[in-house]
Formats: C-alpha cells, structure tokens, sequence
C-alpha cells in the first residue's frame, strides 16, 4: 500500500489540518478549500485574485466562499487551464470533485 501524496498549491497560501468531524474557520475575504490529506484535511486559505495551481487534490472535499459580497464567483480550472466549474458568489459552500481539477481561481 503505498502513501498518498500532500495536497499543495502553487504560489504557497496558509493551511490548516482538521481532523475528520472538526471544523474550521474561513474568515472574511478568503476562499477555502477543503482536501483530503491522508488523515486530516487540509485547509487552503486563498486571498488574492491570482490563479494557483493544485497539486495531489483528488477525490470529493469542500469550499467555502467567505470573500466580500461584490467579489467575482471563484473558479476551478482543468488541464488545459480552461474553467470547468464556477462556483457560487459569497456567501456559499459547496463539495467539488478534485480530480479533474488542476488550478483554483478565488474570483472569475
């Protein structure tokens, strides 16, 4: 059995862990992203209106949208850095299928 690869994301933004049935913050402003780690999940905390790129997200996690209510929808982007999935506007949640995802955008 081999290990799964950490979840990570390029340019770096700052994470947290939170084990399976806790919870977490995503204050005002940001775009958080929830991923699978292996144990825990990881929290991705996106603030600028940039395009990262994802790295070992897969199988089913969770957003929140907390940014300001006139912000741009957040995106994700597959392969070919085309958005195959806009989300919500603030304030929203959702679950996403990172497989198919290869960059994250917090405003469209």
């Amino acid at each position: 059995m081999g290990i799964a690869a950490t979840p990570t994301i390029s340019p770096s933004v700052r994470t947290s862990t939170v084990l399976p049935g806790g919870t977490y913050t995503c204050s005002y402003g940001y775009f958080c992203a929830q991923v699978w780690a292996g144990a825990a999940w990881k929290i991705f905390y996106l603030y600028d209106c940039k395009i990262y790129d994802v790295y070992n997200w897969t199988g089913t996690g969770y957003w929140r949208n907390n940014q300001s209510s006139g912000a741009p929808s957040p995106y994700l982007l597959g392969s070919e850095g085309i958005p195959i999935r806009v989300l919500a506007k603030s304030p929203s949640t959702g679950s996403a299928d990172w497989d198919p995802v290869y960059s994250v955008s917090p405003c469209y």
